[in-house]
């Protein structure tokens, strides 16, 4: 059944039959409500009159409550009492399921014949039976109404159209019964067919003017909603399309053109089409008006009639006609009246939008009141009054549009003044960062690049598609500190500006010094460390052979400075680093050539260069460091022995202990290298430890197997600094049950040095507890005669250095007897080390040499070769002879 918006309309002015009914009069008031926004129109023309055509016929009026009666029962002259005239123009009979008959009669007086065309210009009809009777017989019989397939109306048109053709002087009585579900009026106007298919022609004209307008702004829309992507344009344009839908169902148009053989679809398009339109106007109302953005207080009301407009079009496909319409009707009456409302007092508050909003609103409202008093018969129809509502629409939607344009160019102009803004503050964000990374990159006291910089810099020329070979400089003032201690810390920062502008402005005279930072301004070649630190870089491929420029820079710098009417004097180191041999980045380089000023300052020199053989940073250094202690606690360290040969004797009196580690990874590792890393790293004392418990255990061992031997064990410096060092020989020695006079402790003369009177304190009570010393490596230190005379010493080992060659240089020959000769007058016993061949054993024989050691008797040995090697020299008690072809030279530590 084809639904009827304006059924309830017409049932306000009209009383259905069985008398008044408050529930239909309500219904009628709320569709009076939803004409203020649901345009539609009635098409009626507006010319009548009495025998002239086109006119409104006087019609007769039969109730059928029955619905049985047919054109046989109304031909019957018993019924013809029951017909009433009818004295509206246009029969208007509201919501009712009873079925009326109409009666009208047409006469042709002219002496020609008429092609005439009965309009029932109301397309919502269910049932239309049309009768043309002559006499007493009906000659033809149409039956139309939209519940059939267009193509059953006898002419293709939204209005029920009935051709018929009066001959001269002929009656024709036309009898009609309608029957629908909505409001039943039927405006009925009798045409000649030409000035009907003029007329027609103009009022098609008007509504294609009028769809054409509103397809155009929908369209429009759309577009401008692809551009931008801003949702405003895609519900102006959806609500545009809801309101020409309600427009197209109401005259029957889309009936008709889209799908005039679905009567059903055009029932659920009318349905879908108020809470469509509903929808999207509020979404668009709210969203034109920016009430989220201003916080109005409408923007929950409207969120409310959303989601009613939701609910409403899921009830159309759920609910029956009767309640889908009903809940249609009440969804739109208080969302029509908040969007009728909001406009006025937002534009009250200020908002600029809602005066095109409102005067929209206004005329389309206006439109609507004026359509739904024309249809209650409280206007006359005329131009004004049938198209109020498409011309309230039209200029709804053309100022709404006029509207969207004009907040497009203001949209465009507040986003050029926003993009001129940000372009702005991008320019002043850009300063200021650039302020922020100039002070980043630049050393507060000189004003110089800084380390941050030049390690930028570097990077920068190591990654060059062809990079240049270079040379990273580092200059330290090492007596800086001193200087700072006497001027103060403020002092202190101008005179280290005023060297960072000297060594800038004389590095700026060697071409081969790069610069880096090029300003207009500025251009700095030197950039600042701490700790009175500069650093350069050279370019190696330009610099000359003759480089006299290089050489007057490194000389100027190292004149005194004039500071506050002193004068000082500065010893600058230099360290360098090459790229790429030393390094192929920043960070490897500015290590290194810190390690070179390292080695530089150390050795007192004024330049040094890197080499990896003077880095003790270096990644081997840092994995022994790991796994040194792990090698402790594993057990993997092992101990060999070195016999001591008796000369006077020609027998072996003692063994010394030296530690070995190998290495899974880098074999064999020297001694002095990870007893470096033990002793910076605190492992010396539990390492030495180690030595002595398993070097105790050996002699335990040897003693055993009948070699009552002593053993000579290398301490470190920082084992004399522990303050229980002395008690833990003791423990170990009542533990292994060793004589004292049985271990001897061997320390270098220059580790003594380091803190003297902590060394004497613990050399005192080890020799309180009987336990010997030997002073090692003797002749490479710096001590002096008179602090050796103080040591608590028993024993004095020369070093091999003097030794190797003893036979071939005679100035080693007078340094060791003469060495000799002195220790014997201190009370000290003598021990060479190095011996290597048979002349040198024999030479320190005659010299009165305690004891030896070294290769020409035997390579260090572990425990169990030492004793089968003793056995043999016990068996035979004979010096070994040394070959030179054979033999190598010694070049283990004593460790």
């Amino acid at each position: 059944m084809i639904p009827r918006v304006f059924s309830l309309l017409s049932g306000w002015f009209h009383r259905p039959s069985g008398g008044t009914d408050l529930r239909w009069r309500l219904r009628g008031l709320q569709l009076i409500l939803l004409c203020l926004v649901l345009p539609g129109t009635l098409t009626a023309n507006t010319i009548s009159g009495e025998g002239e055509l086109p006119f409104r016929p006087q019609l007769d009026v039969l109730v059928d409550s029955s619905n049985q009666l047919d054109i046989k029962n109304l031909l019957d002259e018993t019924i013809q009492q029951n017909w009433q005239f009818s004295g509206n123009s246009i029969p208007n009979f509201g919501y009712t399921h009873d079925a009326y008959w109409f009666r009208f009669t047409l006469k042709n007086f002219q002496t020609r014949e008429q092609r005439l065309i009965i309009e029932i210009a109301y397309p919502l009809l269910d049932e239309i039976d049309v009768f043309l009777i002559s006499g007493e017989n009906a000659i033809q019989h149409y039956q139309t109404g939209d519940t059939r397939p267009f193509e059953q109306r006898p002419i293709d048109h939204p209005h029920f159209l009935i051709p018929e053709v009066l001959d001269p002087q002929e009656n024709l009585t036309v009898m009609l019964r309608v029957r629908t579900s909505g409001t039943l009026q039927v405006p009925i106007k009798v045409w000649q067919e030409d000035r009907f298919y003029q007329a027609n022609n103009s009022v098609e004209q008007i509504h294609a003017l009028y769809y054409g307008t509103m397809i155009v702004i929908i369209i429009f829309n759309i577009f401008v909603f692809l551009a931008l992507k801003e949702a405003t344009y895609i519900y102006y344009a959806l609500s545009t399309l809801g309101y020409l839908a309600i427009l197209g169902s109401l005259r029957g148009k889309m009936y008709q053109v889209l799908w005039p053989e679905s009567p059903l679809l055009h029932e659920y398009i009318m349905l879908l089409s108020v809470p469509f339109t509903m929808l999207f106007s509020t979404l668009f109302a709210r969203a034109f008006l920016s009430l989220k953005q201003t916080q109005s207080v409408f923007y929950p009301l409207t969120s409310i009639v959303i989601a009613l407009s939701l609910f409403g079009l899921i009830g159309t496909l759920l609910l029956p006609y009767q309640y889908s319409i009903q809940l249609s009707v009440f969804i739109a009456i208080p969302g029509c009246f908040i969007l009728l409302i909001v406009g006025p007092i937002q534009w009250f508050k200020g908002n600029k939008a809602a005066r095109f909003y409102s005067m929209a609103w206004a005329l389309l409202s206006l439109g609507g009141v004026i359509t739904a008093m024309n249809k209650a018969g409280l206007l006359n129809t005329n131009l004004i009054t049938e198209y109020s509502l498409q011309i309230g629409s039209a200029l709804e939607a053309i100022l709404l549009s006029m509207a969207l344009a004009e907040r497009i160019y203001r949209e465009r102009e507040q986003k050029l003044r926003a993009q001129a803004d940000t372009i702005r503050e991008h320019r002043e964000r850009r300063n200021a960062e650039m302020s922020l990374i100039h002070k980043a990159l630049t050393h507060s006291v000189t004003g110089l690049p800084n380390s941050a910089h030049f390690q930028m810099f570097i990077n920068n020329l190591a990654t060059n598609e062809s990079p240049t070979s270079f040379a990273v400089v580092l200059i330290q003032f090492v007596n800086f500190h001193e200087i700072i201690k006497t001027l103060g810390h403020s002092e202190s920062e101008n005179l280290l500006a005023q060297l960072g502008r000297k060594i800038n402005s004389q590095a700026a005279l060697v071409p081969e010094i790069a610069k880096l930072e090029d300003r207009p301004d500025f251009q700095p070649r030197v950039c600042t460390f701490e700790n009175a630190t500069f650093g350069m870089v050279v370019n190696l491929q330009e610099i000359p052979k003759d480089n006299r420029a290089t050489q007057d820079f490194i000389q100027y710098i190292s004149t005194p400075v004039e500071f506050r009417g002193m004068l000082l004097d500065f010893r600058p180191h230099i360290g360098t680093a090459g790229f790429p041999k030393d390094g192929n980045d920043a960070d490897t380089l500015i290590r290194h050539g810190f390690v070179a000023l390292e080695y530089a300052y150390q050795y007192d020199d004024q330049l040094a260069h890197y080499t990896a053989n003077k880095d003790p940073y270096n990644t081997k250094r840092l994995t022994l460091i790991a796994e040194l202690s792990r090698a402790l606690q594993d057990n993997l360290l092992t101990l060999v022995f070195h016999p001591k040969i008796d000369l006077k004797q020609g027998r072996v009196t003692g063994v010394e202990a030296l530690l070995r580690w190998h290495h899974p990874r880098f074999g064999q590792v020297p001694p002095d290298e990870f007893i470096a890393v033990a002793e910076q790293t605190g492992i010396i004392k539990p390492l030495t430890q180690w030595v002595l418990n398993r070097s105790l255990e050996a002699r335990h061992h040897l003693a055993t197997r009948g070699f009552d031997l002593s053993v000579s064990i290398n301490i470190s410096t920082n084992n004399l600094r522990e303050s229980d060092f002395t008690e833990e020989i003791y423990k170990t020695l009542e533990r292994t049950n060793t004589p004292p006079e049985k271990v001897t402790l061997e320390l270098t003369e220059t580790s003594m040095m380091h803190d003297p009177v902590k060394a004497l304190n613990a050399l005192e009570k080890l020799h309180q507890i009987g336990v010997r010393v030997s002073i090692d490596d003797f002749g490479t230190g710096y001590s002096s005669l008179s602090y050796i005379k103080r040591v608590p010493a028993q024993e004095i080992k020369i070093d091999k250095s003097l030794i190797l060659d003893l036979d071939r240089i005679s100035d080693d020959e007078v340094i060791v007897r003469t060495t000799v000769n002195m220790c014997h007058s201190l009370g000290f016993s003598v021990v060479a080390e190095g011996v290597e061949c048979l002349a040198v054993e024999a030479t320190l024989k005659q010299m009165g040499c305690d004891q030896v050691q070294g290769f020409h008797f035997t390579q260090p040995l572990p425990l169990e070769a030492l004793i089968q090697w003793l056995e043999n020299y016990s068996a035979t008690q004979h010096s070994f002879v040394f070959d030179s072809t054979t033999q190598q030279p010694s070049t283990d530590s004593d460790h």
